[in-house]
């Protein structure tokens, strides 16, 4: 079983996964960054890393920000924040004024930097790939344009009956909760499913350029959360 510190810890980097389509990847490095420096200073097993070490972090990220990112594709940007990561890591080791923090603290946001790129590339539809987006890596389909009969927020019950899905010949996972972090069932609706949509978040992603909130949908007996912008009435 998960310790309740750990656990503590993934709760609040799922938060920070939701803020990643709300803000620049770069603001929600800013936020995985205090969440490694709080756990890194409650830990009694391993020595507390001086400030500076994290005000270095955040400076060799600035660095990649500093250079046009616009246009270019996701996995690039990860892969540069990594590299920086493990820049800072080797001038802190090689530093004889600030204390070499411990391995962990640089794995730690490794791991969450993986995460967080593994969890953009899952939220694309598995099928065939349509057309790529030069921001991601991962497929991206094309959504509807038209209008949508989507039902205005709060209704819950029989809001949208004759609603059909539109992944571009690809299927939708369901989730258990209207969030990015929440977990998957194993259940899968294929694309011009007729579904009924039950509620619409409160909350909503930006994804492929639109904003986009989460439905709760049933079809064929199963109940869960996909986004709105892969429906089509």
């Amino acid at each position: 079983m998960m310790p309740d510190n750990l656990q503590a810890f993934v709760s609040i980097c799922y938060i920070s996964y939701l803020k990643l389509f709300k803000m620049g990847l770069f603001e929600v490095f800013g936020q995985i960054l205090k969440q490694v420096a709080n756990k890194n200073e409650a830990d009694p097993t391993v020595e507390t890393a001086e400030p500076v070490v994290f005000e270095d972090l955040k400076k060799k990220i600035e660095e990649v920000e500093t250079n046009e990112t616009t246009g270019r594709r996701r996995g690039d940007i990860y892969k540069d924040y990594s590299e920086k990561v493990r820049e800072a890591q080797r001038e802190n080791e090689a530093s004889t004024e600030v204390k070499t923090a411990d391995n962990s603290v640089y794995d730690n946001l490794m791991k969450e930097l993986e995460r967080l790129q593994q969890n953009e590339m899952e939220d694309s539809p598995s099928g065939p790939v349509h057309h790529s987006n030069p921001e991601f890596d991962s497929p991206v389909f094309g959504h509807s344009q038209g209008a949508s009969s989507m039902p205005p927020l709060g209704q819950t019950e029989n809001t949208s009956p004759n609603v059909y899905t539109n992944s571009n010949g690809g299927s939708l996972q369901l989730r258990t909760q209207p969030e990015m972090g929440a977990p998957k069932m194993d259940f899968r609706v294929p694309d011009r499913s007729l579904i009924n949509v039950l509620q619409l978040s409160e909350n909503s992603i930006i994804l492929d350029g639109q904003r986009s909130r989460f439905a709760l949908i049933e079809y064929q007996g199963q109940r869960g959360w996909i986004l709105e912008s892969y429906l089509q009435g």
